[in-house]
């Protein structure tokens, strides 16, 4: 039997009910976290982020601040992929429009997965107990 894991959990993939064992490929974070994400865009730019957040250097990245308009270095310290794909997955069920099984505004307003972890958005949610994250803010720049 295969197995799928990452950061300890460990599943195994033991047969014809398991689509995992039956297309033979191992099921990463990011595909765990890129499936739960409502809005499929710039996959290749959402696992370099993710690869980064979950490495041991962690993300260095500028964002914009929307009131200033000036561009902030940030650096996200080393962030478990377990609390990067929960978060996503709370993201994307308050999304959703309980009145139509679907998503609010039709999905119009629905966060990119690379924009969501290139501002921090795992941030938004309490995983107290999962670990700490840090984040460090250094110098703006003018834009």
């Amino acid at each position: 039997a295969r197995s799928c894991s990452y950061q300890g959990r460990q599943e195994q993939a033991d047969g014809a009910d398991n689509p995992v064992a039956m297309q033979g490929w191992q099921m990463t974070a990011f595909d765990d976290f890129w499936s739960a994400s409502p809005r499929k865009l710039d996959k290749v730019l959402a696992k370099a982020r993710f690869d980064a957040l979950t490495s041991k250097d962690g993300l260095t990245t500028r964002i914009r601040d929307r009131e200033s308009g000036q561009l902030i270095d940030v650096h996200y310290d080393q962030v478990s992929p377990e609390i990067l794909v929960n978060a996503m997955k709370k993201y994307a069920k308050e999304q959703m429009d309980p009145k139509t099984f679907g998503y609010k505004d039709d999905g119009k307003y629905l966060i990119h997965p690379a924009t969501f972890l290139n501002r921090g958005r795992w941030l938004d949610y309490d995983f107290t107990n999962e670990g700490e994250n840090v984040v460090r803010l250094s110098k703006s720049l003018a834009s």
